[in-house]
């Protein structure tokens, strides 16, 4: 079993040609521009670099897509419209695109702010 090690860069080409549904091993040597410090014995060291060894898997699935158009009441030019599609992890995924100043933002809303969310309408109930 042949195991490659990567830089950063490489990872996600490397994992897209995995055949899906199907681990590969990987290693990743990543770079730390952090100040981070083991403690052997005594004494104090600088990790530079980091390693990490495992399987990485490539999964495929359909993405559900919705779109939604903001319009002001009784106008047809739409003021803003987006795209949402849930990932697989439960994080919502927008594309939203504004009329007013041109603007595309890519806004993701992890599954945990939506459950606080949530949470927090239940007990105004």
């Amino acid at each position: 079993m042949e195991i490659m090690v990567l830089n950063q860069e490489d990872v996600h080409q490397y994992v897209r040609s995995l055949p899906s549904g199907k681990p590969g091993p990987i290693s990743v040597n990543l770079e730390l521009p952090e100040d981070i410090y083991v403690e052997i014995g005594t004494e104090k060291m600088r990790l530079t670099t980091a390693l990490f060894s495992g399987l990485a898997m490539r999964v495929d699935g359909a993405l559900s897509l919705n779109f939604k158009v903001l319009l002001a009441y009784g106008q047809t030019d739409p003021i803003a419209g987006c795209a949402i599609a849930e990932l697989t992890n439960g994080t919502l995924v927008t594309i939203a695109i504004a009329n007013i100043d041109r603007s595309i933002k890519l806004v993701p809303i992890p599954l945990s702010i939506r459950n606080k969310d949530k949470l927090r309408l239940l007990r105004l109930q």
